[in-house]
């Protein structure tokens, strides 16, 4: 955790494989990308490293597969640092580009 660094309002993880997707989603405006998806599940402690990573207040998490959900909730059961909102998302590659930025919009309001 990024102890001596403020935390920010809101801040966003996203599930994700592959260069070019995850390029995608940090420019969209994600935080953190844990590395995974089908047949790659990543660990409750890959999300809990991004949560440090992320150093905000209220994460919002999207999985972007439905065998990633479980887990994401799991870590976010498991993390006391922030409030972790995760968003049941199951596909990164047809999950509109807006949904993200619409997400840092509300949140900013």
């Amino acid at each position: 955790m990024l102890k001596n660094k403020r935390k920010k309002k809101d801040g966003f993880v996203v599930v994700a494989s592959g260069e070019g997707i995850v390029r995608e989603f940090y420019a969209l405006g994600a935080d953190a990308v844990v590395e995974g998806g089908q047949s790659m599940n990543p660990s409750a402690q890959d999300f809990i490293a991004a949560f440090d990573k992320t150093n905000a207040r209220r994460i919002f998490v999207f999985p972007n597969n439905s065998n990633v959900i479980l887990t994401a909730k799991q870590a976010a059961d498991l993390y006391n640092e922030s409030e972790i909102v995760v968003i049941e998302s199951k596909w990164a590659n047809v999950m509109p580009r807006c949904r993200l930025c619409k997400l840092r919009a509300i949140a900013r309001a």
